[in-house]
């Protein structure tokens, strides 16, 4: 059996609101600029093709304010170990996303990139590494 991992998201550009619903997929970052904060929402869902006939109707209503982003990322991100065996984690990302948080998300998602691989230094990467940032500028 198959199964996948998703999240949904429903952009309102005239609200500035962000609704998301997931299928096992997370964590999803919310990063709040005004506090310089990120809140963690974990997992919700269970991932498609696990039940037949499953349904989703559960969604998340996120109010953005200026600067504030959705990031939506693979475990490939937080998995990578170094020589060491240590995980890049999430909290390495959240450092990572705060230092580039004035960046446009093209950006952002390339200094995520170079600071998963420069943590790695090296090491195989044994899962895909993709992200998405939803930013409100």
């Amino acid at each position: 059996d198959r199964f996948i991992t998703l999240v949904a998201v429903d952009i309102d550009r005239v609200s500035c609101r962000v609704r998301l619903c997931s299928a096992g997929h997370g964590p999803i970052l919310i990063y709040r600029t005004a506090e310089r904060r990120v809140d963690e929402r974990i997992a919700d869902g269970i991932p498609l093709g696990v039940l037949p006939d499953q349904e989703f109707g559960h969604a998340d209503t996120i109010d953005m304010d200026q600067g504030d982003m959705v990031v939506l990322i693979t475990d490939g991100f937080t998995e990578w170990a170094d020589p060491h065996g240590e995980q890049y984690g999430t909290h390495r990302l959240i450092s990572a996303l705060d230092a580039a948080r004035d960046r446009s998300p093209k950006l952002i998602i390339e200094q995520l990139v170079d600071d998963v691989q420069h943590h790695a230094r090296g090491t195989h990467q044994a899962d895909d590494l993709t992200a998405v940032v939803i930013k409100r500028t």
